[in-house]
């Protein structure tokens, strides 16, 4: 895959990161200040790649994983619904906090190596597959 989003996104398109900046923008791994978000989201909006070492470092995980973009945006916005207190497994309980940022939620590829399988090869919804993880990961997590 030829990359012209130079040394900031190895491996992805230009396209490619734009997309994966603006799901990470919602869904970032780290905490950030609202006024970084915006910021941020005024420079995705103008179509200019932001460089993060941390945000590559998730998408070129997750993309190994099976992850596409909206696949990735779909298993994360459902983990709002997921009751966390269930599952021990579930990544708010390793949320990346800072005073007066907005928590950053990790991106563990042991935990959502799953999903993309679950989804595409058996039919199960991006919601479900990321309760069916939490459940397949509840005991190892709880040990921890």
């Amino acid at each position: 895959m030829s990359a012209s989003s130079g040394n900031h996104w190895p491996g992805f398109t230009d396209e490619e990161a734009l997309i994966w900046g603006r799901v990470l923008l919602l869904h970032s791994p780290h905490p950030q200040n609202a006024t970084i978000k915006n910021l941020i989201n005024n420079t995705l909006k103008a179509g200019r790649i932001v460089g993060s070492a941390s945000w590559v470092k998730v998408a070129t995980e997750a993309r190994n994983c099976g992850f596409t973009p909206d696949l990735y945006l779909s298993v994360f916005d459902s983990l709002q619904s997921i009751d966390a207190k269930v599952h021990p497994a579930h990544p708010a309980h390793r949320r990346h906090t800072h005073p007066n940022h907005v928590p950053g939620v990790p991106f563990e590829p042991e935990l959502w190596a799953d999903v993309p399988r679950l989804v595409k090869d058996e039919g199960y919804s991006p919601a479900a597959s990321a309760e069916l993880a939490l459940y397949f990961a509840d005991a190892s997590y709880a040990e921890r």
